[in-house]
C-alpha cells in the first residue's frame, strides 16, 4: 500500500502544481502582453514627439503667442476700419433712398396734374395695341 499511497502522493502533488500554473499563468501572460503593448506604445509616443518637436522649432525671434496677439490688434484694427466704411455707405444709401423718395412725389405730381398728351406720343406715332384687336 505504501506504493499506493506514494502514487497517490505524487499525483496529487503533481495536480496542485498544474492547478496553481493553470491559475497564475493567464494573468503573467496577460501581464506580460500588456508590458508588450506598453512598451510598443511608449516607443510611439516618443517617435511621435520628436516629430512634433522638429516642426515646431522653428528660428524666429518672437514668441508665437507675442506674433499672434501682435496680428490679433491689427485684424481689430482693419475690422474697425471697416465699420467705419460701411457707416459711411449706409449714410450714402439713406441720402439716395431720400434723394428717390423726393423724384418719386415729383414724378406722381408731374403726372397727376400735367395733360397725359405731355407724356404720350400722338396715337400716330404709338405702336398699335394688339390686345384690342385679339392678336396675342
Amino acid at each position: 500500500m505504501s506504493d499506493a499511497s506514494d502514487i497517490t502522493a505524487a499525483l496529487i502533488s503533481a495536480g496542485s502544481v498544474l492547478l496553481v500554473a493553470a491559475i497564475t499563468a493567464p494573468p503573467a501572460y496577460l501581464a506580460a502582453r500588456r508590458s508588450k503593448h506598453a512598451a510598443a506604445d511608449a516607443r510611439q509616443a516618443k517617435n511621435d514627439s520628436a516629430e512634433v518637436k522638429e516642426q515646431v522649432k522653428n528660428s524666429h525671434t518672437a514668441n508665437f503667442r507675442e506674433e499672434q496677439d501682435g496680428r490679433h490688434g491689427e485684424v481689430i484694427g482693419l475690422l474697425l476700419e471697416h465699420g467705419v466704411l460701411l457707416e459711411e455707405h449706409r449714410e450714402q444709401l439713406r441720402k439716395l433712398n431720400s434723394s428717390q423718395d423726393a423724384q418719386d412725389e415729383r414724378l406722381e405730381t408731374i403726372e397727376r396734374t400735367w395733360p397725359r398728351s405731355r407724356f404720350m406720343p400722338p396715337a400716330r406715332h404709338r405702336a398699335p395695341d394688339h390686345e384690342s384687336n385679339g392678336e396675342p
